[in-house]
């Protein structure tokens, strides 16, 4: 607890003042299990469906040679603002011609025929007809490393359930109506996509512009998206192919950009645990800046869900203009400041990883098993016993000292360059100390021999271990065997 201690007061002073409004790592600590479940869930489906609600924004590169999916109802490719998937299945989804839809608000019409006259002709004119009756789907390359936004959660999703709160909050800086209504839209939607996304990619870019970006990357249902903000920048198309004739428009209440949900989240409770990296980017197509990482997480705001059904989901509701104004500016400092700093071969999600794997099956067995308590001491000492200097005779300190180490074992070897290295450390090293603190006294419990337990002191530690998984919120644990997600 003193090394914890001592470590946080120093970075506390490293990142604000206490007189200022900014990142502190006292409040990273406090929200240890959201900021390692969004290192942990980053660019991953499943976690990203887990914990829909992200607070949390990273630069991303997407390499040269990577190919990237975009479907439409032209043999023709914007060069402007639109939308890629890394998917083929997923572009194809809107590899369709596009059905007439309701008239637009004023404008709408003017601002369609401004974006046909940003598309490039692939074909002579005259060998098409008017109204295109198929579908086609374009590959890209990118020629050469871009760089993008990456919004973690379900941000690709709709909805007011909190998925697009740190777009609309944070990012563009447009709140809610007094009376509850929905995010208020200023100008005509994007006519193929959900009510209001186009204006939001819009206003996404124009703050990629500043930065230096290329556009975001985000999740929906289908899969991970990237808006591109220009076509024309960074990429060449290898091919076009027209699809099979099919039905007219894009899926039944499915846009580009849009999840097709936007009711309360449904998420993991309603199915079962999916295969693993399902729908993942995948190592290599995509690479994190962990070091840039800037997260609503890491500053003392109100992320009070005003749902209660929703409580485990994070809001910006109850932030206010001036906060949600002074996280962007920072976030524009880090990305300037790391936008031509080299990657890291070994990250924060790596760590994340050795921590999962090391303890989320034992302590996911111990919790829901009826083991023997041979078995649960087995378990218990194959996590702990490695902290453990027996060099050490007394054993209160050789017992504090195992838990230090415990506390810190994964997190020691990274590199504490940046204030978010620093406050991710903070975070990690309050999730290892409580798996370290809940381990230490299963182990008390059973006794040096690690016989002496009875059935009531195993209770203890199966009723532990559970208030464990509870507290870290793991993706890997929903929709298995916890019985909260059937």
């Amino acid at each position: 607890m003193a090394l914890r201690t001592t470590v946080a007061a120093f970075i506390s002073l490293a990142i604000a003042s206490p007189l200022s409004f900014g990142p502190s790592a006292e409040t990273a600590a406090q929200r240890g299990p959201q900021i390692f479940n969004s290192v942990h869930d980053s660019l991953r489906k499943w976690g990203s469906i887990v914990h829909p609600n992200g607070m949390s924004l990273y630069l991303a590169t997407i390499p040269e040679g990577v190919l990237l999916h975009h479907g439409n109802g032209r043999n023709e490719t914007p060069t402007s603002l639109d939308w890629l998937a890394y998917e083929i299945e997923h572009a194809e989804m809107f590899a369709r011609p596009a059905r007439p839809g309701p008239p637009g608000p004023p404008g709408g019409r003017e601002e369609l025929r401004k974006r046909e006259s940003d598309q490039v002709q692939l074909v002579n004119p005259s060998t098409e007809p008017t109204e295109s009756t198929h579908g086609w789907l374009h590959t890209f390359q990118t020629t050469r490393p871009l760089q993008f936004l990456y919004i973690d959660g379900m941000s690709g999703d709709k909805g007011n359930t909190g998925v697009i709160d740190s777009q609309d909050y944070l990012l563009r800086g447009v709140r809610e109506h007094r009376n509850g209504s929905q995010v208020e839209e200023k100008l005509e939607t994007k006519p193929s996509g959900p009510p209001g996304e186009f204006k939001r990619a819009q206003d996404l870019c124009d703050l990629c512009a500043e930065w230096r970006l290329e556009g975001v990357i985000r999740a929906e249902g289908a899969g991970f998206e990237v808006i591109k903000c220009d076509f024309s920048s960074g990429m060449e198309q290898v091919q076009s192919l027209q699809r099979a004739d099919s039905q007219r428009g894009p899926p039944q209440d499915h846009g580009p950009g849009d999840g097709g949900h936007r009711g309360p989240p449904r998420g993991p409770r309603e199915g079962p645990h999916p295969p693993p990296n399902y729908r993942d980017i995948g190592p290599g197509r995509t690479i994190l800046d962990y070091s840039s990482m800037v997260s609503a997480f890491f500053f003392p705001v109100n992320l009070t869900n005003p749902d209660s059904n929703y409580a485990d989901l994070p809001r910006l509701t109850g932030t206010t203009e001036d906060e949600m104004l002074a996280i962007r500016e920072y976030l524009a400092t880090v990305l300037d400041a790391r936008i031509a700093s080299p990657l890291e071969p070994f990250t924060w999600r790596d760590v994340s990883d050795l921590i999962v794997h090391r303890y989320g099956d034992e302590i996911s067995s111990i919790a829901n098993s009826s083991d023997s308590t041979e078995t649960v001491a087995s378990r218990i000492r194959f996590l702990v016993e490695v902290f453990v200097d027996y060099a050490t005779s007394d054993k209160d300190v050789r017992i504090s000292q195992a838990h230090k180490r415990c506390s810190t074992f994964y997190i020691q070897t990274m590199p504490l360059n940046t204030d978010a290295d620093k406050l991710i450390y903070a975070g990690f090293e309050a999730i290892n100390a409580e798996i370290c603190t809940a381990l230490f006294k299963a182990r008390e419990l059973l006794g040096e021999n690690g016989t002496d337990a009875d059935s009531a002191s195993l209770e203890e530690i199966r009723d532990t271990m559970k208030a464990l998984k509870m507290f870290l919120s793991w993706s890997d644990y929903v929709g298995k065997e916890d019985d909260r997600f059937p």
